[in-house]
């Protein structure tokens, strides 16, 4: 019997803990709701990483800032205040906020596949308007390839090889450069590890595959 009152005591504690919680979050739901307002206007700021092929985000143009996407969360918790599509101005309750802008996917690897991403902090007044820019720069890493310096480079490649290419390996994941889409770029996240291959077809030699 005793056994049985300290399993009760136990449950009626657990109970009383997880109401008290649900309570707590509850009025503190209820207190955000209840802060009056500001607005929060946003610009989209572009950095690109510079690098001289033409497939590096800067020649292949920035995106618009209507094409990213924009996720705004209370600092400090897990109160989401909007999560959706890039807009100029937005109404938020007062407080500090973590603003977060994206554009693209991360991919694990890819062909002329920029992940543009940047942060910022804004703070909301009362009846005030409050203007933040976000710095957004590529946020993958990239390798780009030349076969050749200049024209009598690239001819004696075309000499000595056909169909010839570096192969980009990311884990279990690869992509070919090659001769006929020379200057592209190939993207994966930031912090890989890629290893790379020369591979060519040599002339004059029955066709044999180096």
């Amino acid at each position: 019997i005793k056994r049985m009152d300290n399993t009760k005591q136990y449950i009626y504690s657990l109970l009383l803990i997880v109401l008290t919680a649900v309570c707590v979050v509850g009025c503190e739901q209820e207190e955000i709701t209840t802060l009056p307002k500001g607005t929060l206007s946003l610009k989209i700021g572009h950095t690109s990483k510079k690098a001289e092929t033409r497939a590096t985000p800067l020649q292949l143009g920035k995106p618009l800032a209507n094409k990213f996407s924009l996720k705004i969360q209370r600092s400090g918790s897990e109160s989401v205040a909007y999560d959706g599509k890039f807009v100029e101005d937005i109404e938020l309750r007062i407080g500090t906020y973590d603003i977060m802008a994206y554009y693209g996917e991360n991919v694990k690897i890819g062909k002329d596949s920029p992940y543009y991403e940047g942060a910022a902090t804004a703070t909301i007044e009362e009846n005030q308007s409050s203007s933040v820019t976000i710095p957004c720069r590529v946020a993958n890493a990239l390798v780009s390839v030349i076969f050749g310096r200049d024209e009598e480079e690239q001819a004696r490649f075309a000499k000595h090889y056909t169909n010839y290419g570096l192969a980009v390996r990311v884990g279990e994941y690869s992509l070919n450069i090659t001769n006929e889409d020379m200057g592209s770029s190939i993207y994966f996240p930031a912090g890989s590890s890629p290893t790379f291959l020369f591979y060519g077809t040599l002339r004059n030699e029955n066709n044999r595959l180096v």
